[in-house]
């Protein structure tokens, strides 16, 4: 099947939804009950379970972290280019907790280097040494002056 055949077929099918209830404001009430009901069947059956799974998972992830920054004391440069996958979870720690372009904005940092330890776990390697070290010292910088002594009253 070639291209404009695709095409057509998108198109047809496009326009026959746009023809599906137009006009019959009443059945609308009734679909979108239909459709939350199923969401809410669905969450209900499947919510939980995969929250308290991920919720292991994460759990597992933060005590990692709290082993190799000694509980939050080192967020010392060196730490953060020997262990760079720790990152999302000081994110997290950050009060409030900060997004990944945020942290990019706040910093001043390179977006390859948080992109470089969040998805590969690595700095970038290309990176010239001094501008790693800078980047790292700017990043635990201010992770330590955003951490959330709230929660982690020990800092």
């Amino acid at each position: 099947m070639n291209n404009l055949t695709i095409y057509g077929l998108r198109y047809f099918v496009s326009q026959l939804l746009v023809a599906i209830n137009p006009d019959k404001v009443s059945a609308w009430k009734v679909d979108v009950a239909k459709s939350v009901d199923q969401y809410n069947s669905w969450f209900m059956g499947f919510a939980p379970e995969t929250f308290r799974a991920n919720r292991k998972i994460a759990s597992s992830q933060v005590e990692s972290v709290f082993k190799k920054t000694d509980y939050l004391r080192d967020l010392s440069p060196a730490t953060l280019g020997r262990f760079p996958e720790i990152l999302p979870i000081l994110r997290m720690c950050m009060c409030p907790p900060v997004a990944r372009d945020r942290l990019v904005g706040l910093s001043g940092v390179s977006k390859n280097l948080v992109t470089c330890m969040e998805e590969r776990k690595t700095v970038p390697l290309r990176m010239l040494r001094d501008e790693l070290e800078k980047g790292l010292k700017v990043l635990s910088d201010t992770m330590l002056r955003m951490v959330d002594s709230d929660i982690f009253v020990w800092l």
